[in-house]
């Protein structure tokens, strides 16, 4: 696998997929949106649960450092990979410490559960750059009102507010090992009968359907798309 993503199993029928661009803050580039996407849709299939973590901070959210052309392109394919998350038939667990911003944040979003340090901040850049950011989930996941705030306002978000309004599941000190534990029991479960839950559970949610306005929206906003 490509340097900026490796994968590992550390448990039986555990998949771990783990953002590897420490010295960029997993900033996200081409290669890391194709390496995570490619694991899911070949390695995922042979996994009874998935574990998405990072060396160090989770994620700084799209790569500024890539050219305006470059930009748009990955922020098209972002959104491929979200919808190959939230339609992935294995369940996504994310482990996540440091900072979860704009990419980083919607990546923790697609994932059906959300494993969080103290130390965790999440922000969902967006309206400042011309673009609506994370709509698509976060009334499901936070409710209409807080959608709202966090997606107009931009403010950070700390650890124990995500908890307390959903953006996580479970807050830990070390979320990659409570991830696994996660996983681990997930895969004692009825493989067909998790599978389904989550496919129930997304469309009812009615992720899929929005995911597509949020990034049709985005794609439409010209040179707007190409911002982070």
């Amino acid at each position: 696998m490509q340097d900026n993503v490796r994968l590992d199993w550390p448990l039986p029928a555990v998949l771990r997929i783990r953002l590897c661009r420490p010295e960029r803050h997993n900033a996200v580039d081409k290669a890391v949106v194709d390496g995570v996407r490619k694991a899911l849709e070949k390695e995922g299939r042979r996994a009874g649960a998935i574990v998405l973590g990072a060396d160090g901070s989770f994620s700084a959210g799209l790569d500024l450092k890539l050219p305006a052309k470059a930009r748009r392109s990955v922020s098209e394919s972002l959104y491929e990979l979200y919808g190959v998350m939230v339609t992935h038939e294995r369940p996504i667990i994310a482990a996540a410490r440091g900072h979860a911003i704009g990419a980083g944040a919607q990546l923790l979003l697609a994932s059906d559960l959300r494993v969080g340090s103290p130390d965790l901040v999440i922000r969902f850049p967006g309206p400042e750059h011309g673009l609506a950011v994370a709509t698509w989930a976060l009334p499901a996941t936070v409710g209409r009102g807080r959608a709202i705030d966090l997606a107009l306002t931009m403010r950070e978000v700390g650890s124990d507010e995500a908890l307390r309004i959903g953006l996580l599941d479970r807050l830990v000190d070390d979320p990659d090992h409570e991830a696994l534990e996660l996983a681990r029991s997930i895969c004692s479960l009825d493989r067909e009968a998790a599978s389904m839950t989550k496919l129930l559970v997304t469309r009812a949610a009615g992720l899929n359907e929005a995911l597509a306005r949020e990034a049709q929206w985005n794609s439409s906003a010209g040179g707007h798309a190409a911002k982070p």
